[in-house]
């Protein structure tokens, strides 16, 4: 449960918003706790986040993985940022509500808001919904300035709309964590449920081409700016030729060394340090 670190105060603090009452806090807990959880153990750089636009246009065949899930992230700053999605299906796509949190430090853990976000059937953000998350402020409980509150709810489904992105990859998969023994039994004590019930999973990928059972990378460990992940796309549907003369679809395409180390070693970002 080492990466689950959001779900694991929620369990023990709950929610703290005092302009929530405590049967919505419960709900709102339970609802958490006993939920698929995803983690997304890359860091978000929130350096190189700030005053980005936002490229919703991108989020192009969306894996809905649960009907009910949980999915958090932390960010450079010491931030937490978490989304409770329930979805339906509708008009053959989904609807997803997405009840947004979010924390710094060891700040209370407070409730956001919530936005709607639709999906086609393709799995596309709808295009009316991109306007609604650009420019409307739902009803929220909070005493933040409207646009603070905009803005705080525009990047956590940002971010959530980036992990499920990944998901859609034909070598992104989700693993499957054992928690922690003593949160489990906490969590069981509270919430019934079967200890099975309590695990938390994490994105993975494998080299594109590669078996389903071959060994996969945790994406946690790849640095999401400093290294260059992107997405690959291949196939008569994106108007290009087949991955390596045979595979179709999105990929995932990890960071990773190129070029000759003899031309000096890339330490960060455009820096490039001389051998000794």
């Amino acid at each position: 449960m080492k990466n689950a670190l959001l779900w694991k105060r929620i369990l023990n603090e709950g929610v703290a918003n005092p302009d929530l009452d405590q049967d919505e806090k419960d709900t709102f807990q339970r609802k958490i706790i006993i939920a698929p959880i995803i983690v997304d153990t890359r860091y978000l750089d929130e350096d190189a986040e700030e005053g980005k636009p936002w490229n919703w246009r991108r989020y192009r065949a969306i894996a809905v993985p649960f009907g009910t899930f949980w999915l958090e992230g932390t960010t450079s700053r010491g931030g937490h940022w978490g989304v409770l999605v329930e979805a339906q299906e509708k008009d053959g796509g989904w609807e997803l509500t997405t009840n947004c949190f979010s924390c710094k430090g060891n700040h209370p853990l407070g409730y956001i808001g919530s936005l709607p976000v639709v999906l086609n059937s393709m799995g596309d953000l709808d295009p009316n919904c991109m306007e609604i998350i650009k420019s409307s402020v739902p009803a929220s409980p909070n005493p933040l300035p409207p646009d603070l509150i905009a803005r705080i709810l525009a990047s956590v489904v940002d971010n959530m709309l980036d992990a499920l992105l990944m998901l859609g990859c034909k070598n992104v998969a989700l693993k499957a964590n054992n928690n922690e023994p003593e949160q489990v039994r906490r969590a069981m004590k509270r919430f019934g449920e079967q200890p099975d019930q309590y695990r938390y999973h994490t994105l993975v990928v494998r080299p594109p081409g590669s078996k389903s059972d071959s060994p996969a990378q945790e994406i946690g460990i790849m640095p999401r700016h400093v290294c260059r992940g992107h997405f690959a796309e291949y196939g008569p549907g994106y108007g290009r030729g087949l991955l390596f003369g045979k595979y179709a679809g999105r990929f995932y395409i990890p960071p990773h060394l190129k070029g000759d180390k003899r031309n000096g070693i890339v330490e960060k970002d455009y820096i490039v340090s001389p051998l000794t």
